[in-house]
Formats: structure tokens, C-alpha cells, sequence
């Protein structure tokens, strides 16, 4: 109450009457209440990554302000009409805590008026028709009075906020209208955090992808380099570079990261099959060490139409293994 007014007194000092103006200041210094709770919740979500602890920091504060039993948010599964707390404020150490998996039906047959986006306040759950199907079990709770306020995203519900009280209450508008705005804002904080998640996720897959592109990248420049020596000695180095550049170029890649397939096309397996590049290397250097050897061998009795300029036969088989 706020006084305006001068007092009276008698001879003795004592207070004969006080003429002025009484204001009944309740509502006023509770919605002030409501408006700091709102304004803390904001600056203690701001920092947080997790959203069990988002709840948790939401549910506190309304908890605390509004003198309840219990307070809770969790996601809704709506195919099995079920509510899943990961945790729940409680307003001392000897009250029950209901994290944990909830079917609705348990509890009575308001989740149609959730369904509808509709705040589901009950002030007696002994006397409500909605809630007098499962009031065995919410006294089981110590629940006398409850406040569920759902969330939906594009028409269908996808979590809910509720508040339990021990004794019978009737819920004000101010604080129906406050408990939404606390339920927006631990929404709004969980998706973004669910959205930075992802993010990360997204760039982690991202670096690996580059990660696994630049290994095989490396390994086919490294395999291309070494064909090409061998190439060079079966085709002749600048028809081998050619070979190898006109790819390059066919298919847009860098002049320096050409696709080595022709080059396999010389190593052909036994069947035909195009080898792999550690079995076209192989075949490689073995019909190279060949060429050498022979070379070393008899150099007088090759014929100039069978080999080339450097002496290595025009074509090599891989045997397999």
C-alpha cells in the first residue's frame, strides 16, 4: 500500500487520524516482479549450451516468483501423447521430483485443449472434469492445483511448461501471461542452441569431407606422377604429357590434377580390367625394370620397330595376385 496524507496526532502524540490517500500498489509491484524475472531469465539463458539446464534456469525463476510445488518443461511426442522432463524445479528437499517420461492420459483428458494451443489452467484437479479421471495420480504428486501452457510450432504441439501447486489456486491472467512469455523464452533459448548444434555438426562433416578430398587428392597426384615417369618411357614423355594434359583439360580440372585413368588404361590387368593405381605403379615398374634389364642384355638385338625411342615395351599386363 502506498500512503499519501499527514497524521494527526493528539495532545500525547498518539495518532487520532491520517487524512489522505491509500493506494493499493499489489499489482503494480507484482507485474515490477514479473518484468525483473523475465529480464533475468533473458541475461542467465543467454550463456547457456545445454537445453536440459535452459529448463532448469527457466523453471527456477517462475518457480520462485509464482510460490509453487513444482515446475517442469519438456518436449511432447504427440504420436504417443507423451511428455518427456529431462528436469524440473522443486520448491524444497522433500518434494518429489517428476523428471522422466508422463503419458498425458494419466493424468485426465485436457490434452486435446493443449492440442489447440490452449492454456490448460485448473485451480482444483479434485473438481475439474478434466482432471478428476487422473486426480488419484496427481495427488500421488502432491498436486492440488496445475498450469500447462503449450508451445506449438506451424499448429502442432511440440513441448509444454507446467506449474503444480500443493494446495487449491486460482490462476491470475498477470501470471497465465507471464508463464507464456517464460515458456517462449526457454523455447527461443533451446532452439538456438539445437541450431548451433548443428551448425557444428555441419562444419565438422564439412572439414572431414575436405580432409578426405585433399588425401585423395594427394594420393592420385602422387600416382599420376609416377605413371607419368613410367608412361613417359612407354609412350615417349612428351606424348605421355600430352595424354596426360589433354584429360586434364577435358574434364576442367587443374593442368597440374589430371584424372589418371588413360595412364592406367596401359596397365591393364590380365582380364582386361583397369588395375587399381598401387597395381598400375607395380605393373609399371616391373615392365621397367624389365626394359632394363633386357636393355642391358641385348642391346644389339632389339628391333626398333618393337620398342621405342627408350626402350621400354609399348605395353604392360598386371598379374594378378
Amino acid at each position: 500500500v502506498d500512503a499519501t496524507g499527514q497524521c494527526s496526532r493528539d495532545a500525547r502524540g498518539q495518532p487520532l487520524r491520517f487524512p489522505g490517500l491509500l493506494i493499493d500498489i499489489d499489482e503494480r509491484k507484482n507485474a515490477e516482479l514479473r518484468q525483473t524475472a523475465l529480464v533475468e531469465i533473458g541475461d542467465r539463458l543467454r550463456d547457456l549450451h545445454d537445453t536440459a539446464d535452459i529448463a532448469a534456469v527457466g523453471m527456477e525463476v517462475a518457480g520462485r516468483l509464482l510460490e509453487v510445488l513444482r515446475a517442469g518443461y519438456g518436449p511432447v511426442d504427440l504420436r504417443q501423447e507423451r511428455v518427456v522432463v529431462e528436469r524440473d524445479w522443486l520448491s524444497g528437499p522433500d518434494v518429489l521430483s517428476v523428471a522422466g517420461q508422463h503419458d498425458f492420459a494419466d493424468y485426465g483428458v485436457y490434452i486435446e485443449n493443449l492440442k489447440r494451443g490452449e492454456t490448460v489452467a485448473i485451480a482444483d484437479i479434485e473438481q475439474d472434469p478434466r482432471t478428476r479421471p487422473g486426480a488419484d495420480n496427481l495427488l500421488a504428486i502432491g498436486v492440488r492445483a496445475l498450469l500447462n501452457v503449450p508451445l506449438l510450432e506451424k499448429g502442432r504441439m511440440v513441448a509444454v511448461l507446467y506449474l503444480h501447486d500443493s494446495r487449491v489456486r486460482e490462476w491470475s491472467a498477470d501470471e497465465i501471461e507471464f508463464v507464456r512469455n517464460v515458456a517462449d523464452r526457454i523455447w527461443a533459448a533451446s532452439e538456438r542452441v539445437k541450431a548451433m548444434a548443428q551448425l557444428r555438426q555441419a562444419n565438422e562433416t564439412l572439414e572431414q569431407r575436405v580432409e578426405q578430398r585433399t588425401r585423395e587428392r594427394d594420393r592420385v597426384w602422387s600416382v599420376s606422377q609416377e605413371l607419368l615417369v613410367v608412361a613417359g618411357r612407354v609412350l615417349g614423355q612428351e606424348a605421355a604429357l600430352q595424354l596426360f594434359r589433354r584429360e586434364a583439360a577435358g574434364q576442367g580440372r587443374p593442368g597440374d590434377l589430371p584424372d589418371p585413368t588413360p595412364l592406367l588404361n596401359l596397365f591393364l590387368n590380365e582380364d582386361g580390367s583397369q588395375p587399381t593405381f598401387e597395381q598400375a605403379v607395380e605393373a609399371a615398374r616391373q615392365a621397367q625394370a624389365e626394359a632394363d634389364a633386357q636393355a642391358e642384355a641385348a642391346p644389339k638385338a632389339r628391333s626398333p620397330r618393337a620398342v621405342n625411342r627408350t626402350g621400354a615395351p609399348r605395353t604392360a599386363r598386371v598379374t594378378s595376385k
